[in-house]
Order: structure tokens, then sequence, then C-alpha cells
């Protein structure tokens, strides 16, 4: 979320227990939040991160770069290149 601080990523908690409605309600409270300058430690801690590999696209070469939260990259590699 781009807000006047700079970059901040706020997320979601418990998301599979909410229903559609319950997560525009939160998203609609990050973002004003979020807009004003206001969010608190709890709304921007305990985030997850997913990695995805595209592929190729079309040219044959993919430039892509991941973005980890300050405190949340993994310390182990997940997976083992062969």
């Amino acid at each position: 979320m781009d807000t006047p601080a700079g970059l901040v990523v706020p997320n979601v908690k418990n998301v599979q227990t909410l229903s559609v409605f319950e997560i525009a309600v939160e998203l609609s409270r990050l973002i004003q939040l979020g807009g004003a300058g206001k969010l608190g430690p709890a709304d921007l801690s305990g985030g997850t991160f997913t990695l995805s590999n595209i592929g190729t696209v079309r040219t044959g070469h993919t430039h892509t770069q991941a973005l980890f939260k300050l405190g949340q990259v993994p310390k182990k590699e997940p997976f083992r290149i062969l």
C-alpha cells in the first residue's frame, strides 16, 4: 500500500475464517488507516509470503524479483534445485 510515509504491507489476519464481506470490511479499515498514516504494529505484523515461478514469457526472458517484508524472509530454502 502506498502511503504518505512510504510503502507498507498491512495484512488481514485469519482470512481463511472470514466471509467475503468480512474481508472487504477489514480491507476498507486497513486502507483508511494506511491513508491516514495510522496503521499499528498489529496491522503490519504476522504476514506470510508466497513465491511463484511464472516461467518465460514469449521473449524467452523473464526478469522477476521477490519482495519480502523485513523480518519475514525464510531462514531456510523450502526446496532444492537439482
